[in-house]
């Protein structure tokens, strides 16, 4: 996993966020950072409400149970 995507995930489990919180440290327009976005492909993260929260296989990566 990449540096990044785990920093997001850490970022996510740490406590919780809001989905602004999430565009202001995470949104990126350099086409070349796309952790957010990849983050929600391979479903990592999803918006639940207004929540930005780790799915079960985000957790299960996180923890090192599968590879991303």
């Amino acid at each position: 996993m990449n540096v990044s995507l785990r920093e997001l995930l850490l970022w996510v489990d740490r406590e919780p966020r809001s989905y602004t919180q999430a565009m202001q440290a995470w949104q990126s327009s350099c086409p070349r950072f796309t952790t957010w976005e990849d983050a929600l492909e391979a479903q990592l993260i999803s918006v639940s409400q207004t929540r930005v929260v780790l799915t079960p296989i985000g957790e299960d990566v996180l923890r090192g149970h599968r590879p991303c």
